[in-house]
């Protein structure tokens, strides 16, 4: 098996975690104080897990080009321009809780204002891209694994 494939599973779970968390984190307050540090530390992970999936599947894409059919090859492209979106909506997603965790949407913030419900909207922006794009890149990783194993 190869190492993008495991990677990439872990990417998507941690990502997914991360999603969640942080639509959690924005819109249910007392839980704040609790999933602060795991979700900095999940968004974290997810990224530097996107970054590194990203560099095996490189790997990956040269070794299918040079071996593969052209219907093969162009959805194994296709998984990869799928999986530039996910690493942006998860970079994006880092950003957004390294934004807000302490800022507008601290723990000890009692009140809703302006600021913390836009900080709820870019986190919630940020995790459904996240789990959006996530869902393309899992579907366009099975379309070109569908196509190899066909033939």
């Amino acid at each position: 098996m190869p190492a993008h494939s495991v990677l990439a599973t872990v990417t998507l779970v941690i990502a997914g975690v991360a999603a969640v968390g942080a639509l959690g984190y924005a819109w249910v307050r007392p839980l704040r104080r609790t999933v602060r540090w795991p979700l900095l530390v999940t968004a974290t992970a997810a990224t530097v897990l996107a970054f590194m999936t990203a560099a095996a599947g490189t790997e990956l894409l040269r070794d299918v080009e040079a071996a593969a059919s052209t219907a093969e090859a162009a959805a194994a492209r296709a998984h990869g321009h799928s999986a530039d979106g996910f690493a942006t909506a998860v970079v994006c997603l880092l950003v957004g809780v390294l934004a807000t965790v302490w800022s507008v949407l601290r723990p000890d913030r009692e009140r809703w204002s302006a600021g913390m419900w836009t900080g709820a909207l870019v986190l919630t922006v940020a995790a459904v891209a996240t789990l959006v794009t996530g869902g393309q890149v899992l579907a366009a990783a099975l379309d070109a694994l569908a196509l190899r194993t066909a033939v």
